[in-house]
């Protein structure tokens, strides 16, 4: 069950400018190195003021842009938490009346330790980057054919019948490729390179043909992981299409793992994602003919708890006004639908259990939490 935790979030509306006053797109970048640099403490204050500010749909993308460019490589299988935790959030946003949707989901405990849960195991887990680059002149026969498994091909209609392009139909037979002649092994990583480069490929072949042809398409599919999906005019919902078409005729893949990839891909998508999502799309080509069962499985270590732990503190310190209290009271008594004469009651209950009392086997934890320092502190 969900609780409201007892250092209060008052909410306030950000657009390009986060809680603290800075621009958001500075945070998600800043907070993407520290992530990759392990940078614990800094990371964990920027995930409080991200949440603070409201920015749950850019909080997703980096989440999936960070375990698709960096951590998809160490642990697959975390694809399926992370799925399951969208899920969680999800519902608790349905849950949640209108009248007090905005502050409730900011103070939410559930949703805090779902973010540290994510970060937390981002920064506890090795990182490997991908670097595919494409030739400046990837579209010329000279550079494509160095990079080519397929010497003929046909071209690819869509479901009116409309033909793609020469050049992206070979590139998307290109990647097919894999799909029927690769499967899944962590040592694999230069035929997931392969695969992303000529992702990377039918990406830049299509950026170039538009300019000429503006020609829209559309694929339909009868698998239910893509039937809700709202991108069928884009030849990527095709790869996946086929993917699932593989994974049909696949008794010993563990369907759930690609479920939860394919809701990742998907999830807050736009076509200008497809580069920084791109690993997901060719590990799932490759898992999609795996003979093996992945199991999955997730232990939860030490740093992952405290983390969770500690977070609130970092919560605290983004609004330091005096009637703090006053105000989280206030919306904890409306969320809880508590009456204005039992107040007083509830505000002794709320005084005796407040966290600034230090709990004493957190004192050697690192990092230690300066609960004097100010959120801006922590942003450069």
């Amino acid at each position: 069950m969900d609780v409201l935790i007892n250092y209060g979030i008052t909410f306030k509306k950000c657009n390009k400018q986060s809680y603290s006053g800075y621009n958001h797109k500075t945070l998600l970048s800043y907070l993407s190195k520290n992530i990759i640099e392990k940078n614990n403490e800094t990371s964990m204050a920027l995930v409080a003021e991200l949440h603070c500010s409201s920015y749950y749909k850019d909080i997703d993308n980096i989440i999936i842009q960070l375990f698709s460019q960096y951590f998809i490589f160490h642990n697959i299988t975390f694809a399926y938490f992370i799925d399951k935790y969208f899920y969680k959030i999800h519902d608790i946003k349905k849950t949640i009346p209108k009248s007090q949707h905005n502050n409730a989901l900011i103070n939410s405990n559930e949703i805090r330790n779902i973010y540290c849960t994510i970060f937390s195991n981002f920064l506890h887990s090795q990182s490997k980057q991908i670097n595919t680059k494409l030739e400046t002149k990837c579209h010329l026969p000279e550079f494509y054919l160095q990079h080519s498994n397929v010497n003929t091909y046909h071209n690819i209609f869509d479901n009116n019948n409309n033909q793609l392009s020469p050049l992206l139909s070979k590139g998307i037979r290109e990647i097919l490729f894999f799909l029927d002649n690769y499967n899944f092994e962590k040592k694999n990583i230069n035929v997931i390179e392969k695969i992303i480069y000529w992702i990377f490929w039918c990406y830049k072949i299509e950026s170039l043909e538009k300019k000429i042809n503006k020609q829209k398409y559309s694929f339909l599919s009868k698998y239910k992981s893509l039937k809700n999906i709202k991108h069928n005019n884009l030849w990527e919902f095709f790869i996946w299409h086929k993917i699932w078409q593989k994974n049909e005729k696949n008794n010993f893949l563990n369907k759930s793992l690609l479920k939860s990839l394919n809701n990742l891909f998907f999830h807050n998508y736009s076509h200008s994602k497809l580069k920084e999502r791109a690993p997901i799309l060719a590990i799932s080509i490759l898992l999609s003919n795996s003979n093996s069962h992945i199991h999955i499985s997730r232990n939860i270590n030490k740093n992952e708890i405290f983390t969770c732990i500690n977070s609130n503190k970092f919560y605290k310190n983004i609004q330091l006004e005096e009637n703090n209290d006053e105000n989280y009271l206030q919306i904890y008594n409306n969320y809880h639908n508590i009456n204005q004469k039992d107040s007083e009651l509830n505000k002794k209950i709320y005084k005796k259990n407040k966290m600034d009392i230090k709990m004493n086997f957190l004192k050697n934890y690192n990092p230690s939490i300066n609960k004097n320092k100010n959120i801006l502190e922590y942003i450069k």
